[in-house]
């Protein structure tokens, strides 16, 4: 079983708010020929997984909106993003076990402009 960190990302919701986001995944090889065959090792697995996951952190985050992220989906948020990405790596030989987003936090403008509307 291997671990894949992300950098922190910005990502831009369903409902044009904007959140950094990281993210991790944990995969293990479940082909090894297949995957000696298509990323020779666990450097290749990682340069095309990142994307892959990248790719799917996106697409999936772009389709929800702040509150739904905020109000506990996050278990089901996650594991669409999992299904998204095992979609995409079965053909590697490598299935997906885990894939969440370790934090989510606005960007510092939206914060500085939370604060400045609220002041009191």
């Amino acid at each position: 079983m291997s671990l894949i960190p992300q950098d922190a990302e910005e990502v831009i919701l369903a409902d044009q708010k904007r959140l950094q986001v990281d993210a991790y995944a944990r995969y293990r090889i479940m082909d090894p020929l297949l995957f000696f065959q298509t990323v020779r090792n666990e450097f290749g697995a990682r340069a095309r997984l990142e994307s892959i996951i990248d790719s799917s952190v996106r697409r999936v985050l772009g389709r929800e909106t702040l509150a739904s992220i905020l109000t506990g989906e996050r278990e089901t948020i996650n594991g669409s993003i999992r299904d998204e990405v095992n979609q995409s790596v079965e053909s590697l030989g490598i299935e997906i076990i885990d894939v969440a987003s370790a934090t989510c936090r606005l960007p510092r403008s939206y914060k500085s402009e939370y604060f400045q509307q609220n002041e009191i």
